[in-house]
């Protein structure tokens, strides 16, 4: 029986049969998986989704008490483009 490679969703799959057509993003899915079956780098994902909400939320807090404080949009809009200055 013929093989051939799969190759969809970008990656190789492993060679499959012609007559499991449509199984090798199977394979596919399970390697781009493998990082999340490792304890240490679930816990750091999960650490880096927080530390990013919690810098958002920051921002968004910055901004309303920017204006609370002074009323001036140009203000903040000093303050936000200042912040992107290394």
């Amino acid at each position: 029986m013929l093989a051939r490679v799969d190759t969809r969703l970008g990656g190789t799959a492993a060679p499959t049969s012609l007559g499991t057509e449509g199984l090798g993003w199977v394979v596919d899915y399970a390697r781009r998986a493998a990082p999340l079956a490792v304890r240490a780098y679930r816990w750091l994902l999960l650490g880096q989704a927080i530390s990013g909400l919690g810098g958002r939320c920051y921002e968004v807090a910055l901004v309303g008490l920017l204006v609370a404080l002074t009323g001036s949009t140009i203000i903040v809009g000093t303050v936000r483009t200042v912040a992107y200055i290394p």
